[in-house]
């Protein structure tokens, strides 16, 4: 059976469809998931584009200053240059959160390097120790930054973090 042109590009188009797959590049290409994170919505709040999906996910085990805070724009700011365009190694922790978001940590890089401890290392975030069960690394992250009074723990600003969490 033999199909014109323009079909072979209709049905070639329509994802998980291939006629006549006869290129190891067209295999290596279908089989391929891109992830990129496409657009940050707050601090810690992203959205990942992923096989024909967009999915909203915020950042396991940090939380940020809210809007008017003090350090808000930092963290925003941090937020967009660790993430933008970048295609993470993502582990799910929650399902969704009460806010209908999927938790997830947030590994960059080689796959070493964690964004929320990035964050509460460079004082932006600090640690909710009640999601992650007082989680070590984030621990002795915000600890070291409280010393250094790094970012947030710099402003004196109480941030009544208790009720945030």
């Amino acid at each position: 059976m033999t199909l014109s042109l323009s079909r072979l590009l209709l049905f070639s188009a329509l994802p998980g469809i291939f006629i006549g797959q006869s290129s190891s590049a067209l295999d290596t290409n279908s089989s391929q998931e891109i992830n990129k994170i496409i657009r940050v919505i707050q601090p810690g709040v992203f959205d990942l584009q992923s096989s024909g999906y967009l999915v909203r996910m915020r950042a396991w085990g940090v939380s940020f200053p809210k809007r008017g805070q003090p350090g808000f724009a930092a963290a925003l700011a941090f937020t967009e240059k660790k993430l933008i365009s970048v295609t993470p190694r993502i582990t799910l922790k929650q399902e969704f959160d009460d806010l209908n978001l999927k938790v997830v940590d947030v590994l960059l890089a080689d796959g070493t390097t964690s964004f929320s401890k990035d964050a509460i290392t460079f004082g932006v975030a600090w640690h909710n120790e009640e999601e992650t069960n007082r989680y070590g690394p984030y621990l002795m992250a915000q600890l070291k930054a409280k010393r250094l009074k790094s970012g947030i723990w710099g402003t004196g600003f109480d941030y009544d973090i208790s009720s945030l969490l």
